[in-house]
């Protein structure tokens, strides 16, 4: 089934993880969506969420790479800074 991410901007690169995704867009925005159970999605709450989400931690910041695993996610900067979170 196809439906609408609800990202506006284009995608360049997507990371799946065991029952997650992250998306990372031309504006450097990080999305997440899926499972939350461990906070995998960096977002402030521990709830399952079915459409993107920004996660705005990443709001100041130039993200070149998004990586997710079972429970946990993680990025690196532009800076050579690494973030990891779940």
């Amino acid at each position: 089934m196809l439906f609408d991410l609800a990202v506006k901007q284009r995608t360049l690169m997507t990371a799946c993880g065991g029952n997650h995704t992250l998306i990372l867009n031309q504006e450097n925005d990080v999305y997440a969506f899926g499972d939350n159970t461990h906070g995998q999605l960096g977002l402030s709450d521990t709830e399952s969420h079915h459409i993107p989400h920004r996660i705005y931690f990443f709001q100041e910041k130039v993200v070149t790479w998004i990586q997710a695993g079972t429970n946990h996610s993680g990025c690196l900067t532009v800076e050579g800074y690494v973030y990891t979170w779940g």
